[in-house]
């Protein structure tokens, strides 16, 4: 098992897989001073655009090395733009800038399964258990108190919530000669019914018959949702059957992606 996890294969036993982890920080230094961008406190999202926008400008098209990592609670309106900023600054330097908006639309959509994770997580802790009902025993109606709370109040509850906890993920969007990669880490594990439905959308072959996930089931909305169009977006630029990979650690998850430059620039016009 110690060469497994050497060699970066992960076993998680509540699926009964092994996983191989594909993301990893590779060492570069170019962005070094920025690569960490912490977005759990007061930020000044300006001053943070307009330093990307200097270091960016003195990129060349052979400075291909880069990593940024973003760390938050939730993805409002104004984070997002400001991750969408930052794509496109980065992207422009390399001419691939054309996939900018398809990069930030998958990268939105798993940082939305991430920061619901973790809402969930802190919803069974804090108000369905205390009232007899968790996600592990009855995830229905755990669901239905959930999706409750957010017609009700939004994520206004849980995103106090998660700044009481310190519960936060991690968005890595990084650049290396042969790649680029996106991949987004929560800071702890989720449910064994979420996954399932994880697995069920990016691998559905792994699941026979007899598993207790149905595809018209109440549950679909779990762990999951959305990224049925990230894979079929994906695939547009890979040959991968299952582009979309997941690695279940014990103590916390990645999600995420990996698209090759030769793919990326054989999908370009030719007039580009």
């Amino acid at each position: 098992m110690t060469l497994l996890k050497l060699h970066k294969w992960i076993y998680d036993p509540e699926v009964k897989q092994f996983f191989l982890d594909p993301f990893y920080e590779h060492e570069i230094n170019f962005l070094k001073k920025i690569r960490i961008i912490d977005l759990r406190g007061e930020i000044d999202l300006k001053e943070i655009v307009d330093e990307i926008s200097s270091i960016s400008k003195k990129m060349g098209i052979k400075d291909l090395e880069w990593r940024i990592a973003l760390r938050l609670y939730d993805l409002n309106a104004q984070i997002a733009e400001l991750i969408r900023r930052i794509l496109e600054l980065l992207l422009v330097r390399q001419n691939l800038q054309l996939y900018t908006g398809e990069m930030f639309f998958c990268l939105k959509e798993l940082a939305i399964n991430a920061g619901k994770a973790n809402y969930k997580l802190l919803f069974d802790k804090y108000i369905t258990s205390k009232k007899g009902i968790t996600a592990e025993r009855n995830y229905s109606k755990f669901l239905e108190l959930f999706r409750l709370e957010i017609e009700e109040n939004g994520n206004e509850n849980l995103l106090a919530l998660a700044r009481k906890d310190d519960r936060h993920f991690t968005i890595t969007f990084q650049s290396s000669k042969e790649a680029v990669e996106v991949w987004v880490t929560n800071d702890q594990n989720v449910t064994y019914i979420e996954k399932e439905q994880i697995l069920k959308k990016i691998n559905p072959e792994r699941l026979d018959n007899d598993t207790f996930i149905a595809d018209e089931d109440d549950n679909t909305e779990g762990a999951g949702l959305g990224l049925t169009l990230v894979i079929n977006l994906l695939k547009n630029y890979t040959g991968e059957e299952h582009p979309l990979k997941v690695v279940f650690y014990p103590d916390f998850i990645k999600i995420g992606f990996e698209l090759k430059r030769s793919d990326l620039l054989a999908k370009k016009p030719q007039n580009e």
